[in-house]
């Protein structure tokens, strides 16, 4: 009988601490007077961590606690909108698209996805993260941001590797020495 139930509730756990941490790293990224995007891009990696229980309403539940208590703590209601219209969903689409396509396809549909985010963060988004942006022709801007999401991306692959290898059991029961 001893431990009968404990994955769900380690799981369970599990889901509210990288809310909690995602919580904790969009505030920072709110009040940081510089690092804004680097907050963003490490806020972003812990729903990855509950995609990959397969605890897919749990991310959502997640991302939605994650945006309301963000939009009522935050100083700065604005500097909810990227987590809001991005990066704060971004691991859900791609456990999606990864779990049934590969190669060029998925790298397809995650440009077109990010295109379209970015589209809606540059139109509706008050031009919250555009400031800091250097006066380039907005042909190159466009070409070094599909750069920096493909190199977002695979990092975001590799962070998320790392923590299946090294992380996740530790956290779920195991241990850390």
């Amino acid at each position: 009988m001893r431990g009968r139930g404990r994955g769900k509730a380690n799981k369970g756990t599990l889901a509210v601490m990288f809310s909690a941490m995602t919580l904790l790293v969009v505030f920072l990224a709110n009040i940081a007077p510089a690092g804004r995007v680097a907050l963003f891009f490490v806020s972003s990696i812990f729903i990855m961590g509950i995609m990959q229980e397969r605890m897919f309403v749990s991310a959502f539940v997640s991302f939605g606690v994650v945006c309301f208590l963000g939009f009522i703590l935050a100083p700065d209601k604005a500097g909810m909108i990227p987590y809001l219209v991005f990066f704060g969903h971004y691991g859900i689409f791609k456990y999606a698209v990864e779990s049934g396509t590969r190669g060029a396809t998925a790298i397809t549909l995650k440009l077109v996805y990010y295109n379209l985010c970015m589209a809606v963060l540059y139109f509706f988004g008050g031009g919250y993260m555009l400031a800091p942006l250097p006066d380039m022709p907005w042909w190159l801007l466009l070409i070094l941001a599909e750069v920096i999401f493909i190199a977002y991306d695979f990092i975001f692959t590799k962070l998320s590797g790392w923590y299946y290898a090294n992380i996740r059991s530790r956290l779920l029961g195991g241990s850390w020495v």
